[in-house]
């Protein structure tokens, strides 16, 4: 009965406020956490601007975050640097369908841009490593050493919170060139670097270069060339940036070549190929018919055999490459003429020809197409003998002037999207201005019998998940202008 009567000991919880000092060493680590989602969100920012792809955050940040919380100081600006840098590199190569291993090859080209275009990114780059590493360096010394290990599970948490919450919604962390979809982590490429080494030390054998067949409207162009009596002059046109819509752009344009003028001397042959990779790859596939692509980049290695240039030179065709930027630009100097061309102009050359470059805010500032299109169409007119005349346009690559204004006049209320998008706009316009420039070529009265192979390289790189993903991620569009009667030529 006593113990009964006894009452229970009551416990007590007191709560004990910490103190100014405890208060001090948890500020450090929460703002080390905090500081984790910044490098990744500016790197987002200086993307959009440059229009590459980036995710919210990236996941690799965090993990070096945390190994440089075990680390002297002066590793963590050292490996944010590193995860910034290869976080661009991987936002460039899912972009302009590029793969990692390509990347020391084209790089030379970039600095082909003009210089204050690089100067400026230059210093934006420097700033901005500088401004977070300095900041990443003072926060890490900040953490003390009891701290270290709550923070590094804090920020593993919060990674694997992320990364469940794109596995979810069942996007892909890792993103390749066929699947654009925005997450809220990118994983860089995991094997950048073992393969940008790869690439670097790529033996003279050529391994790992395998050359297959490919699709190409060029070769479907010259079965049905095959048929006729007699040869016509050529002239293959790759398309910058002309992506397959399946549905209203792609007919919009096509409605270049849809007239009485071309229906009276053309058959017209529309369709669509494979494609995969920037545009060097569907130069290597519309000439050589191969998926060799940018392996033609590599100067230890052989490029394809039996290329259209090299075939039509030998049946006595004289054989020119055309382009309105630079000959170093992808090193089409070097490679053009190993696969058959005998002449090149590009933009020194045309410039010496009286021809001028766009004005605007354009990627690359070369010729203007139209121009372009109207000196093809003069060479052809006073050639002598048979003629193959390659083509690749250049304004039309994005990103675009950002305003519409001052484009081809074309409207764009064709389609509610076009109409809405300015970027969107802008490149139908530029795209509609090639095609029209093009058809009005195609239409000349003074050219000899002539066949004209226009393709698309790649669907258009836009930025933007809800305007890219309208074009296919795997085939371009394509139209063939086949000479309904071809009269021998004399040369």
């Amino acid at each position: 009965m006593a113990l009964l009567q006894n009452e229970s000991p009551r416990i007590q919880f007191e709560y004990a406020p910490l103190s100014k000092s405890q208060r001090i060493s948890l500020v450090w680590p929460i703002a080390y956490c905090c500081f984790c989602f910044v490098p990744g969100f500016s790197l987002r920012i200086a993307e959009r601007r440059i229009s590459t792809q980036a995710a919210y955050f990236s996941v690799d940040v965090f993990f070096c975050e945390i190994l440089a919380l075990f680390l002297p100081g002066i590793y963590a600006p050292l490996l944010l640097s590193i995860c910034m840098f290869f976080d661009f590199v991987s936002g460039i190569v899912s972009t302009y369908y590029f793969r990692p291993q390509d990347i020391p090859y084209v790089t030379r080209s970039l600095f082909l841009l003009p210089f204050d275009r690089l100067a400026r990114y230059g210093i934006v780059a420097l700033l901005m490593v500088t401004l977070l590493g300095t900041i990443n360096y003072l926060l890490r010394k900040a953490v003390n050493r009891r701290m270290r290990y709550k923070t590094a599970r804090v920020l593993f948490l919060v990674t694997l919170i992320l990364v469940s919450i794109d596995v979810w919604n069942r996007y892909r962390i890792y993103r390749d060139p066929d699947t654009v979809r925005m997450v809220l982590l990118r994983f860089p490429e995991m094997t950048l670097a073992k393969r940008w080494l790869f690439a670097v030390k790529q033996p003279s054998s050529g391994h790992g270069l395998a050359e297959q067949y490919s699709d190409s409207a060029s070769e479907r162009g010259l079965a049905l060339l095959g048929n006729l009596s007699s040869r016509p002059d050529i002239v293959e046109i790759l398309v910058e940036s002309w992506g397959d819509d399946q549905g209203t752009i792609t007919t919009k344009l096509e409605e270049n070549y849809r007239t009485s003028a071309i229906a009276r001397r053309y058959d017209v042959v529309t369709g669509t190929v494979p494609f995969w990779g920037p545009t060097v790859s569907g130069e290597v596939r519309e000439l050589c018919h191969s998926t060799f692509g940018l392996n033609i980049l590599h100067r230890n290695v052989q490029p394809p055999e039996n290329c259209i240039p090299s075939v039509l030179a030998k049946k006595g065709y004289s054989t020119e490459a055309v382009h309105g930027y630079f000959g170093k630009m992808f090193d089409r100097s070097r490679w053009y003429p190993l696969i058959g061309f005998e002449k090149m102009s590009f933009k020194d050359a045309l410039h010496k020809q009286g021809l001028s470059d766009c004005t605007g805010r354009y990627a690359f500032p070369g010729v203007c197409d139209r121009q372009i299109s109207t000196w093809i169409g003069n060479q052809l007119a006073q050639a002598k003998g048979l003629e193959f005349i390659y083509w690749v346009t250049l304004n039309s690559h994005l990103p675009v002037p950002p305003t519409a204004n001052g484009l081809n006049p074309a409207p764009c209320n064709f389609d509610s999207q076009v109409s809405n998008e300015q970027s969107l706009c802008s490149w139908f316009k530029l795209e509609y201005e090639v095609h029209q420039s093009i058809a009005d070529m195609v239409e000349r009265p003074d050219l000899p019998p002539t066949a004209f192979f226009v393709v698309g390289d790649h669907a258009p790189p836009f930025v933007d998940t809800g305007i890219r993903d309208r074009f296919s991620n795997s085939r371009v569009p394509f139209v063939l202008l086949i000479p309904k009667q071809v009269i021998k030529k004399q040369g």
